[in-house]
């Protein structure tokens, strides 16, 4: 029997950006509002909580809780 353990994952797009931009801004390269460098952060926040609204609305709808 083979014992193959497979990790998939690792770091986003939205978390890869706000990490660019945060050390940008600390490096003073971009002149970004600390706001502005965590958008991306935000952005997928919303998303996530978006999608989970959306499939509690489907499983309440088709009955399967």
């Amino acid at each position: 029997m083979d014992n193959t353990n497979i990790n998939a994952g690792g770091i986003g797009v939205f978390s890869l950006l706000t990490i660019i931009f945060v050390v940008l801004k600390a490096f003073g390269v971009i002149s970004f509002t600390w706001f502005q460098c965590f958008i991306p952060l935000i952005i997928g926040c919303a998303l996530t909580v978006i999608v989970l609204i959306i499939a509690l609305i489907i499983i309440v709808v088709k009955g399967d809780y």
